[in-house]
């Protein structure tokens, strides 16, 4: 395993499987998209947090180098709302 790699035991092998399959992530009454960024050479993984059914903006934003970095701040981002 690479050093920016997460296991799926520490991210939680439904939420991996469900943001590969459609880069959102729900927990309670928020939710988050990650999504793919490339400019030039440079790629990375975006995301954002934002509560169900309201007109409330993006309460929690972040950016990481892999896919599964992502899932798991986003993830933990989202049940710490939850909470």
């Amino acid at each position: 395993m690479m050093a920016t790699e997460m296991p799926e035991e520490i991210i939680g092998n439904e939420a991996l499987k469900a943001a590969r399959k459609t880069g959102i992530l729900m927990v309670g009454e928020y939710k988050a998209h990650i999504w793919l960024v490339m400019s030039g050479q440079t790629s990375v993984y975006r995301w954002t947090v934002q509560r169900i059914a309201t007109a409330e903006s993006i309460l929690h934003f972040g950016q990481r180098d892999t896919f599964e970095e992502a899932v798991g701040e986003a993830d933990a981002c989202l049940h710490r709302l939850s909470a």
